[in-house]
């Protein structure tokens, strides 16, 4: 009876020890389809309490970027990421989408690139990863993972449509929300590196708006060579968003960083259909050259204080390359536009400093149209919220790398703060409220 009884014992114990031994702990990454600006829950289960592991992503954009974050499990064998710390890694601290900011150029790729993506009718693909204890990135790559999961996050939400415009000499690519529209109209803009970047527009167009990703240098059939620009094509663009039927009738906004940045202030003062414009890291002088003006004077630039510059290991730094800019300031207080003005204090490419002591030497009731926001240690690259930081990459224009500054985790809740500041602004100030931004989230999201 004895025996017995102590052998269904110990085989109890057995089947227990089995059943143990084959749980595999349970990734997750909710919602696994979102915009790249949306949150994500990422959360761990079936662990042994106080397992030690790390949680890692990547992905491949030509470039593999990776991060990682040391997580413990709790005394139910549960990790939240979005409650629990990170002890180690490419993070710590509190901070749900801390695998998606802290991301950076994976061991063996330049540790300059940046990470951009070239076709938003495809989602980045992130991989999320459970490995057992505490690994870098290095180690990550040659441990054998415990569970996998992959999550896609967008910039074109389904429904949008995007058009080709070549439209006279105007070149660039509208999004435009689903639905009849009529729709608020946005011009959107990159800097000097040239190309069309369609990432804004199409995530402005997943939140409501018809975005114009405008070229203007070194796309399609379009100069090369900065010298060569003029103010008449970037006028002509905001005439033509303004005529076209999908568009509202409440003025056009206007969403440039760094060179955008510059043209959008101009195309504010020499436009009236021109009612908001978001200055991401933009000087308020035109920069490197004069700016052609078609049967008028020209736009006169800044040129670059050789003396100024300064040559490091990453790469060069312009921020005190610009001397005398206030005297070519462009005088966008003439406008009836309203103006948002974001800067990193951390930027390496012009000194931000004088844009505020240029905003408030301004008259009171011209000051009331511009609202400045200062991230303390942000740099220059103010993106979408979760784009990881870039500290430097090659220019291809300058055919150097730049510097643009900033650290990582102040830079990350820069980009967070200011692109929900810039949707709430331009909602504002073209005729729609947040109250209607937050009904097409919703329907976004659903379409998804």
């Amino acid at each position: 009876m004895f025996v017995a009884s102590r052998c269904k014992l110990c085989c109890g114990v057995w089947r227990s020890m089995r059943t143990l031994a084959t749980v595999v702990p349970k990734l997750t990454v909710s919602p696994q389809i979102a915009l790249v600006d949306e949150k994500v829950c990422v959360t761990v289960s079936g662990l042994r309490p106080s397992q030690r592991v790390t949680l890692h992503a990547s992905l491949t954009e030509k470039t593999v970027f990776a991060a990682c974050g040391h997580f413990t499990g709790d005394e139910h064998g549960c990790i939240n990421v979005t409650t629990q710390a990170s002890c180690g890694g490419t993070y710590t601290g509190v901070d749900g989408m801390g695998l998606l900011w802290s991301m950076i150029p994976a061991p063996g790729e330049s540790k300059m690139a940046r990470l951009s993506k070239r076709d938003v009718t495809e989602p980045f693909s992130v991989r999320f990863s459970l490995l057992e204890g505490h690994l870098d990135l290095n180690q990550c790559d040659v441990k054998e993972t415990i569970v996998t999961v992959t999550a896609e996050r967008w910039y074109k939400a389904k429904g949008v449509r995007s058009i080709t415009v070549r439209e006279g000499r105007l070149r660039g690519t509208l999004f435009l929300p689903a639905g009849d529209g009529p729709f608020p109209g946005v011009i959107d803009m990159f800097g000097s590196t040239g190309g069309l970047i369609e990432t804004r527009a199409a995530l402005l167009a997943s939140h409501g708006f018809a975005a114009l990703a405008l070229g203007y240098l070194g796309y399609d059939d379009l100069t090369k060579d900065l010298n060569d620009l003029d103010l008449d094509y970037f006028l002509d663009a905001v005439d033509w968003l303004q005529n076209h039927s999908a568009i509202c009738l409440n003025g056009i906004g206007v969403i440039g960083v760094s060179k955008g940045a510059e043209l959008a202030m101009l195309m504010a003062t020499f436009s009236p259909k021109v009612t908001a414009v978001v200055n991401i890291s933009g000087s308020l002088a035109f920069t490197f050259t004069d700016l052609k003006r078609i049967g008028a004077e020209d736009i006169k630039g800044v040129e670059i204080d050789v003396g100024g510059l300064v040559v490091t290991d990453a790469g060069m730094i312009t921020r005190d390359a610009y001397s005398g800019w206030e005297r070519v300031t462009i005088p966008f207080w003439q406008s009836e536009a309203h103006f948002l003005l974001l800067y990193g204090e951390e930027d390496q490419c012009w000194n931000v400093q004088g844009a505020k002591m240029m905003v408030n030497s301004l008259p009171v009731e011209k000051r009331k149209k511009v609202e400045m926001e200062f991230y303390p240690d942000a740099g220059h690259l103010i993106e979408p919220p979760y784009t990881p930081h870039c500290y430097s990459s090659f220019h291809k224009v300058a055919g150097m790398n730049l510097v643009w500054g900033g650290s990582p985790r102040p830079h990350a809740h820069a980009q967070q703060d200011a692109w929900h500041k810039a949707l709430n602004f331009l909602h504002l100030h073209l005729g729609q409220g947040q109250g209607q931004d937050q009904r097409r989230n919703s329907q976004v999201k659903s379409s998804l």
